[in-house]
């Protein structure tokens, strides 16, 4: 029951949320995504689980390398996830990661890792 109030609170939260994935919104429509995602892992390879992730494109080839020694394959990394509201930069890197792992979750039935950064640093003129 609380993690059903939990979700519920973050979909109240995130109601008016309008960060999108072009990438996950062709996954969604494709015929094929399901078994893509569903797939065992490369056993050959030393994988034991398949999971997916939500990460900025500088992160995921770390994020990749170091979680391969745990047996982990990635299927694919959304990493294209963009604002398309001012208001989407109100709600707290924890609630727009949380949300980005859900809507991948929703289409790929993967565990997810996924992170928001609004890490910004305004230009020092120079004296």
């Amino acid at each position: 029951k609380l993690q059903q109030e939990a979700e519920a609170a973050l979909a109240e939260r995130m109601k008016d949320c309008r960060i999108s994935s072009v990438r996950l919104e062709k996954a969604r429509r494709s015929s094929k995504a399901k078994a893509f995602f569903q797939r065992e892992p490369k056993g050959k390879e030393g994988f034991e689980r398949l999971w997916v992730a939500a990460v900025d494109n500088a992160s995921y080839m770390p994020l990749k390398g170091n979680l391969r020694e745990y047996g982990v394959e990635f299927a694919d990394n959304f990493g294209d996830f963009k604002d398309h509201s001012a208001y989407d930069a109100l709600h707290t890197v924890e609630d727009l990661a949380a949300w980005k792992a859900r809507q991948v979750y929703e289409v790929t039935g993967l565990p997810v890792i996924a992170s928001r950064t609004g890490f910004e640093i305004e230009p020092v003129p120079p004296s």
